[in-house]
């Protein structure tokens, strides 16, 4: 815990993510108490995490996920066999947290509950939970000197716990739905495997058949 967040970026995430693959607890000063200067992190951030930490089971972060515009386009479609398979840095991957039990994002500044919401789903496994506790909420007057800045900070925290509180809810459903995607993903895929092969015999016996 700090007063104020962490000055990492996101090529740093991914090279401590990367160069530390046993990590399985990890909070980096996620609960600020100086929240006029956002997070130079987004929730990309979280992705290095899931690729490489296959044992992580707790992980918060202060990130800015007042925007969702800068992940990996494949975060709104199941990605296809090649992009789970490809090899390489963490852009444009979506891969599910093996060991998550519990995330949180402390106070970070949030605005469209839904599409965060979404996103987490594709890498959250079922039953993480979001952890929503501000642990220094209740003495918020013995970090401020003035009683005004106390209000704006209770009330701005107030609102991101209340959108926090709204991806906590829906998540579950939305994860049930990734997982029913997934499984609907790998029957068509081994289908069309099986139509392949067939396809392969047919064409084989044909030329056979003519010769």
């Amino acid at each position: 815990m700090h007063d104020h967040s962490v000055h990492i970026t996101q090529a740093q995430v991914t090279t401590l993510a990367f160069q530390w693959p046993s990590l399985q607890t990890l909070y980096l000063a996620c609960e600020p108490i100086e929240l006029t200067t956002p997070s130079a992190l987004s929730l990309r951030a979280l992705l290095p995490f899931a690729r490489h930490c296959l044992d992580l089971r707790e992980l918060g972060l202060f990130v800015n996920a007042s925007s969702v515009a800068d992940l990996p386009d494949s975060f709104s479609s199941e990605p296809s066999l090649a992009s789970r398979t490809r090899s390489g840095g963490e852009a444009g991957d979506i891969v599910q947290f093996k060991a998550l039990s519990k995330l949180s994002m402390g106070v970070s500044d949030i605005r469209d509950e839904g599409a965060v919401a979404l996103f987490l789903s594709y890498i959250c496994p079922l039953g993480v939970e979001i952890e929503l506790e501000v642990f220094w909420e209740d003495d918020i007057e013995k970090w401020t000197s003035e009683t005004a800045t106390a209000d704006i900070l209770t009330k701005e925290i107030s609102e991101r716990r209340t959108k926090w509180e709204a991806v906590r809810q829906v998540l579950p459903s939305l994860t049930r739905l990734r997982m029913k995607e997934r499984e609907r993903c790998k029957a068509l895929e081994e289908r069309i495997e099986e139509l392949k092969i067939q396809n392969r015999i047919l064409m084989e016996k044909g030329m056979m058949e003519e010769g």
